[in-house]
């Protein structure tokens, strides 16, 4: 599928909470809706064969994805076009893929878009985490991160001694605010959503990780990854 048949997919089928696209969005897509979000170093994605067979994925757009397989045991599988499970973390989505090169140990492959499933799919996750890769540390306050996007910021509250006493990440989400909070090593949803809004959340978290090596952000990320296993 070309590039411009999956834009119009996106633009015609993908909703985000309740609204569709903006044409903010729309014009993000044409410039960047194929740039590539690294998944390795956060270890939540991989491909899963019939046979049962799981490969990790090392990165991931709307319009493929790189997969490790140092061993070459999928070339033979992907040189025409195969179904596979794309899972990430809790969610998994069946989508069929095939081979287009190979670098060293990694397998880049393109997703054979035959409908707005997938792309759907992706959306809810490659929207949040590149939501989460633009936050920033404040420079007045450098325990709160924040982005435009979406009204969203991460806080770390701590103490006199400067110890973090709890972490909270606030969002809009569709036309509500959602506040997630760990206090006293207790996740709270203040949000009627509660199973979207921790999923957003973790996406969120996940895309920040990626630029900021805090052990706050990685802590309560860890608490949302457990609670969400728990939900699944």
């Amino acid at each position: 599928m070309t590039l411009n048949i999956i834009r119009r997919f996106i633009e015609q089928f993908v909703t985000f909470g309740d609204q569709t696209l903006s044409h903010q969005e729309i014009a993000w897509l044409n410039t960047r809706g194929t740039s590539r979000h690294s998944l390795e170093y956060a270890d939540i994605a991989s491909v899963e064969l019939d046979n049962g067979k799981k490969f990790s994925v090392f990165n991931l757009s709307y319009g493929g994805l790189s997969i490790i397989d140092p061993q070459k045991q999928l070339e033979e599988s992907l040189k025409e076009s195969a179904n596979v499970t794309l899972v990430i973390h809790h969610l998994k989505v069946h989508c069929d893929i095939a081979m287009i090169n190979r670098r060293g140990n990694y397998l880049g492959c393109n997703f054979i878009h035959s409908g707005p499933d997938v792309l759907v799919f992706l959306r809810e996750v490659l929207e949040f985490i590149r939501i989460g890769t633009t936050l920033k540390p404040q420079e007045k306050d450098k325990s709160i991160y924040y982005t435009e996007e979406l009204d969203t910021r991460f806080i770390c509250n701590r103490s006199a001694r400067n110890q973090t006493i709890s972490t909270e990440l606030v969002f809009t989400s569709g036309k509500s605010e959602v506040t997630i909070r760990l206090t006293d090593d207790k996740l709270s949803i203040d949000n009627s959503n509660e199973a979207l809004s921790l999923q957003r959340a973790f996406f969120i978290l996940i895309g920040l990780m990626k630029n900021e090596k805090n052990q706050a952000i990685r802590y309560i990320t860890e608490k949302m990854m457990i609670q969400l296993n728990v939900s699944a």
